[in-house]
């Protein structure tokens, strides 16, 4: 189980300032799959579902992990000061036009 604990960082790496969609949630949590089943002893082969070896095991989602981590990285933007630039980047509205279809999402649009 030791190893869980140093694959998680490397899953978590710079995850504050991610935008994720459904996509890349689902690629994130294959891979903490991948380091999960064998600490556990388990393969491909035994078809048990995630969710189940997580509770099993007293394991959070990985996804979860980098929505905790983003929304404390929020409320820590909030409380400094306005002309500080995570402050400006955190209010920045990007001008001009942009192709048709679904407009990108900006860090704050994401969860809160």
């Amino acid at each position: 189980m030791r190893r869980d604990k140093v694959s998680k960082p490397m899953l978590l790496y710079d995850g504050e300032s991610w935008i994720l969609n459904k996509n890349e949630e689902l690629r994130i949590e294959a891979a903490q799959m991948r380091v999960l089943k064998p600490l556990v002893g388990l393969t491909r082969r035994d078809c048990i579902r995630k969710d189940n070896i997580r509770q099993q095991h007293g394991i959070q989602n990985i996804t979860e992990d980098i929505t905790n981590t983003q929304k404390e990285t929020k409320n820590c933007i909030h409380t400094i000061e306005r002309n500080r630039r995570p402050k400006i980047a955190l209010q920045y509205k990007p001008g001009g036009s942009r192709w048709i279809g679904q407009p990108r999402k900006r860090w704050i649009d994401q969860y809160f």
